[in-house]
């Protein structure tokens, strides 16, 4: 009764489908990794077709979204029919736009004694 679609981007694009699984029964336990591109978005949307989430009529289902060992999100299960989890990828706010300025030191106002290295 669960299934699974992950996009990269902000909403449900077939174009943009990375991965997805499912119909999933219960009492079992699904591991899932996949290698995904830094400095872009993702949505993951968790769906349950009873509209009961994953979690406590008939169990203690739960699911977790992790990037290495930093965790994005982290459900008890309490949901209804969907679940929606947006996130940025790399996890850990290491994210370096790449339009952004290139801040250097000012100049010093003495000559420096020694000769200086050339930039790089």
């Amino acid at each position: 009764e669960t299934s699974w679609e992950l996009y990269e981007g902000s909403d449900r694009d077939s174009e943009n489908l990375v991965a997805n699984g499912g119909p999933y029964g219960s009492e079992e336990t699904y591991v899932y990794n996949y290698c995904l591109a830094s400095q872009k978005s993702y949505v993951l949307y968790m769906y349950d077709w009873k509209g009961d989430g994953l979690c406590c009529e008939y169990g203690q289902g739960w699911y977790k979204v992790t990037s290495r060992d930093i965790v994005i999100h982290e459900s008890d299960g309490k949901f209804g029919e969907e679940d929606v989890v947006r996130f940025v990828l790399p996890a850990d706010g290491t994210f370096i736009e790449t339009n952004a300025p290139i801040v250097t030191p000012a100049p010093s106002r003495r000559p420096t004694l020694l000769p200086t290295p050339p930039p790089l």
